[in-house]
């Protein structure tokens, strides 16, 4: 314990710098010490017998009940609990042992991760980013930057207006963005990604008349995981990358204006609703666009939002979906608008036929 105490004496100045507000204990640094030593001591436990089962003890009160587990892996995302990650990795370095080496602090890092992020299909292989990270929060930011998560996607940038207004669900719906799973609501064509190879959860695409957006969970969890990376995204700055979550939570907030929004895009598959309530669902993304600082030269969607503006407003295309949701939204419904055109034009056959002879 004393070769413990002595590492965390060492860090302390640079851990103190970490922290925005100065704050003092009670003891000065040596309080200080003791908690950084006992909050890193319990994470990295905490970490190693989630990731190896068999280190948990038989009545162990966190792994028995499977809430606990939870509340400390949101507890870990809060932007407030943040703890240095340069101490963590000093303290797991110094406990591993050559002869009995464990898995690296890198994969014992994603278990928080994978228990809170929306959708953890998509989650990229944090080994390359850990030791550079800052935190937990800065880890989630890194690991989907850009060039290594989805480099496919391009962002122009465009007018602020239209970063921030976007037409939603239901009305692409009626502006032609065709439907996939719900047919009678033919328009902009939503079509949920399904999990796969190099696939991010921000990889959202518009091309001839579909939307493409990836399948993603809402829990109890994901507005605590949402509100938390975005604050940090908001805190880092503007010299900084893409503020990638705060892009997605503000495109999702346009998409999603009612629960009817958002139980089109369940209907669709896109959104899995584990809260049950789409007005819950709806209420959340709503709150979560307000006071958010968008970037419009930056904003990762610039390119699918100007492509759905411009969609929307070709009257053609509010035309064409009316007439695919009146006339052809079922098949007995195709029939018999078609029977009726056949019959119209038979009707002025016949009408053309019998008035050919009085011009002869």
């Amino acid at each position: 314990m004393h070769e413990y105490l002595e590492a965390m004496m060492e860090l302390e100045a640079r851990a103190h710098d970490c922290y925005s507000d100065p704050f003092y204990l009670a003891g000065g640094a040596d309080n200080f010490v003791q908690m950084m030593l006992l909050d890193a001591c319990f994470v990295i436990e905490f970490l190693r017998k989630c990731y190896l089962p068999e280190l948990r003890d038989k009545d162990d009160p966190i792994f028995a009940t499977s809430w606990i587990k939870i509340q400390i892996c949101r507890d870990l995302m809060l932007l407030e609990n943040q703890l240095p990650f340069f101490v963590l990795l000093q303290l797991f370095n110094m406990s591993e042992t050559s002869s009995n080496p464990g898995p690296q602090f890198a994969k014992l890092a994603e278990t928080p991760l994978r228990q809170v992020l929306p959708k953890d299909d998509y989650f990229p292989s944090p080994s390359s980013k850990c030791e550079s990270s800052k935190h937990f929060l800065d880890l989630v930011h890194n690991i989907f930057s850009r060039d290594q998560a989805y480099p496919n996607q391009i962002s122009i940038p465009i007018n602020c207006g239209t970063c921030v207004k976007m037409p939603c669900v239901m009305e692409l719906e009626e502006a032609g963005v065709k439907c996939q799973a719900v047919k009678k609501e033919a328009g902009v064509k939503f079509q949920a990604v399904k999990k796969g190879k190099e696939i991010s959860i921000f990889e959202i695409n518009f091309e001839d008349g579909v939307l493409k957006i990836p399948e993603f969970e809402v829990s109890d969890l994901t507005e605590i995981f949402l509100r938390n990376i975005i604050a940090y995204e908001q805190h880092i700055g503007n010299d900084h990358k893409t503020k990638y979550f705060t892009d997605f939570t503000s495109f999702v907030d346009a998409l999603i204006n009612t629960k009817e929004d958002v139980s089109k895009l369940c209907g669709h598959q896109i959104i899995t609703n584990l809260l049950g309530d789409d007005e819950e669902v709806a209420c959340m993304f709503n709150k979560l666009g307000q006071g958010k600082i968008l970037e419009p030269s930056s904003f990762y969607y610039s390119q699918v939002c100007q492509k759905l503006n411009d969609h929307c407003q070709k009257r053609w295309n509010k035309a064409r979906a009316k007439l695919m949701r009146d006339y052809f939204n079922t098949p007995w419904a195709s029939v018999s608008t078609s029977a009726a055109i056949f019959l119209l034009l038979l009707t002025l056959a016949q009408t053309l036929a019998s008035l050919i002879p009085l011009f002869v």
